[in-house]
Parts: structure tokens; C-alpha cells; sequence
């Protein structure tokens, strides 16, 4: 299952957390079919965010070997745009290892485990470049 909690400084009761905490496998209409990767502490999904409002969230079905991206409005509690999925060349022991919001060019840069790389528009999540970096990539 993936799930957003979010968090701040001040304490809440179980109650107060639980009735801000998204369930994307509800909210989104999927499975819940992924399964962890014992030997990696790494969880299938990663967020960045984009203002204090706004969460870029990105997350790897690894049943179907899918990655989905989308940006979640934290104060109106929805997807703002379209969800995006995309199919992937990879096994299923792949999951999404960081993500990174560049401001000034208005992008968001995933990378997965195994090389696969996202550069996604922030304001048109549906505008994004899908690659394989290779160690050719890196010199």
C-alpha cells in the first residue's frame, strides 16, 4: 500500500494524523500487488516538494512493472492535473531511488535503481522525458 503522512512540529493525536494521511492505492484505483524488496530498505515510492502547498510523488508498481507520477495538493487534498503512467523496461526488483525539484528550471528529476531517469514539467506533469542512464553516462 502507499500512503502519504505528512507531518510538522506540532503534536497530533492517532485520530488527527489518520484523517490526513492519503491512500494513493484508493485514491488512484490500484492494486496493492507491490511487494517490498527485502534486501533494499528503500520504500517504492518518493516525494519532492515543489512549494509548501504542492508534492511531486512518484511511485513504482513493480507487479506490472509501472512507474506513476502525479502532483498532490496538500491543502485542497487532491491530484492536481493527470496522473502519468509509464511502462518500464526493468525487473521488478526496480523502485524509484530519489527525486529532486530544480526551481529554476520548474523540473523534477526521478531516478530508479536500476538507471531508468524522469525529467518531468512541473507545469504539465504530462510533459516528460524518459531515458536509461548507462555508466557511459557518467564518465
Amino acid at each position: 500500500m502507499f500512503y502519504l503522512r505528512t507531518f510538522g512540529k506540532v503534536t497530533r493525536t492517532q485520530e488527527e494524523i489518520e484523517s490526513n494521511e492519503v491512500n494513493f492505492n484508493t485514491l488512484l484505483g490500484i492494486n496493492n500487488y507491490t511487494m517490498c524488496n527485502q534486501t533494499f530498505p528503500d520504500p517504492f515510492i518518493t516525494c519532492s516538494f515543489i512549494s509548501d502547498d504542492l508534492i511531486f510523488i512518484n511511485l513504482f508498481l513493480n507487479h506490472e512493472l509501472k512507474h506513476v507520477h502525479f502532483i498532490y495538493d496538500l491543502v485542497n487534498k487532491c491530484i492536481k492535473g493527470n496522473k502519468v503512467e509509464q511502462v518500464m523496461v526493468c525487473t521488478k526488483k526496480n523502485f524509484p531511488y530519489k527525486s529532486f525539484y530544480n526551481a529554476e528550471r520548474k523540473e523534477i528529476y526521478s531516478f530508479y535503481r536500476q538507471g531508468q531517469s524522469f525529467i518531468i514539467d512541473v507545469n504539465d506533469p504530462t510533459n516528460f522525458l524518459y531515458d536509461r542512464m548507462t555508466e557511459m553516462d557518467l564518465g
